[in-house]
């Protein structure tokens, strides 16, 4: 209900204000969706469709949001679909549009299979090192971890890993996770690490939302980051390079088991 009053509060707002106050709800819609905020992105998405009617760039939004908060329904295809029905889009556009849709209405992966009677002996405790979902859940916790060799059981939302699998994922020093996008484990020196963060929150004012690929189009002289498959965050080319070379690099960093 209090999302609800907001969001007709600031639709109220919008539609007094059509020209400056849209552009900049949209542009904070861009800044939440580029911080994985996606409820609050998708809300903001919403109070300028609430003013203006229809807006390209906003359905988008609100579009991507659904499919991060609630990822692989195939119901997350409507409103791209939407998209493609309502708008005059460039072969560059359409073809966004549809990995979106892919990419959203793609089937969880299988569960790993529960293991049973694995030993109590020689079990571990390690420090938590995952980092929280995008979604806003609490990283998962540690259980004790079983010897090397052992299998790791799943005990509702605890989960026991090997210890070797522990080293795989920390980096040696001086490098740390990136961090460019939650789960971002790859090594990286700590500069490469802010110029990340730095990236992330200029994302917004370095696009065109009305360019050859959409919303994600980038302005002149910037380019999709690319540190992921679906990383449009606009930077510099040699950003771009940078982020290639670390992926590549990314196992020589970490340490060894």
């Amino acid at each position: 209900m209090l999302r609800r009053s907001i969001l007709t509060a600031g639709a109220l707002i919008l539609a007094f204000f059509p020209a400056v106050a849209q552009m900049q709800e949209l542009n904070r819609a861009y800044q939440l969706f580029d911080r994985h905020r996606w409820v609050q992105a998708r809300d903001a998405a919403r109070a300028v469709l609430a003013a203006s009617g229809r807006n390209y760039s906003a359905e988008f939004i609100v579009a991507g949001s659904e499919c991060q908060i609630h990822p692989h329904r195939a119901s997350n295809a409507i409103p791209f679909q939407r998209i493609l029905a309502d708008y005059r889009l460039s072969d560059r556009q359409r073809n966004s549009v549809r990995k979106w849709m892919q990419d959203c209405t793609r089937p969880a992966p299988p569960r790993q299979p529960q293991q049973a009677g694995v030993s109590a002996q020689g079990l571990s405790v390690g420090p938590d090192t995952r980092v929280a979902d995008p979604n806003g859940a609490p990283p998962l916790r540690d259980a004790p971890r079983s010897p090397a060799g052992a299998s790791a059981p799943v005990i509702g939302r605890i989960v026991a890993r090997p210890a070797a699998s522990v080293s795989a994922d920390r980096c040696r020093a001086p490098f740390t996770w990136r961090l460019a996008f939650p789960g971002d484990h790859v090594c990286v020196t700590p500069e490469v690490r802010s110029d990340a963060a730095d990236d992330n929150a200029r994302a917004a004012e370095r696009r065109n939302p009305n360019g050859p690929y959409g919303p994600m189009t980038c302005i002149n002289g910037y380019v999709w980051r690319e540190a992921r498959d679906g990383d449009t965050v606009c930077v510099l080319p040699q950003r771009r390079d940078q982020a290639a070379a670390d992926n590549r690099a990314a196992a020589s960093r970490r340490l060894q088991p």
